[in-house]
């Protein structure tokens, strides 16, 4: 039996960009063959969760500070021998990262996803 993987709480939700994630982001302009990627959206991995059976959290970086993307994601997820793929479309804001949620370890077996931006289009501009 094929089940969807739950979504978590921590999905969709916006978080300001701190000191490392900038710190990315001017690493990718100064160095771009070291980044190769044709998306200013990008999916970032944090080694940790605030969930106590989390293994890492995902997030979805906007690295352009003037445009808001809509930004289509593909989803691609593995519990025990269950698979599949979800398609998701966010809206991301200039300057931000939001939220796609941890890997979680509390069901058995556990559940592994992969993020990855399939496309993006420019919605606003933002000038600040």
């Amino acid at each position: 039996m094929l089940r969807r993987p739950f979504f978590d709480p921590q999905f969709g939700k916006e978080f300001p960009l701190n000191l490392q994630d900038k710190w990315l982001i001017r690493r990718r302009k100064l160095y771009p063959f070291l980044f190769p990627g044709k998306f200013k959206n990008i999916i970032t991995v944090s080694p940790y969760c605030d969930n106590p059976f989390g293994m890492r959290e995902f997030y979805l970086m906007n690295t352009d500070p003037h445009h808001d993307y809509r930004v289509t994601l593909k989803m691609s997820w593995q519990q025990g021998l269950d698979e599949g793929e979800i398609f998701v479309t966010l809206v991301s804001k200039a300057g931000t990262k939001t939220g796609l949620g941890c890997e979680s370890s509390a069901t058995f077996p556990s559940l592994h996803r992969v993020w990855e931006v399939v496309a993006e289009t420019v919605i606003s501009t933002c000038w600040v």
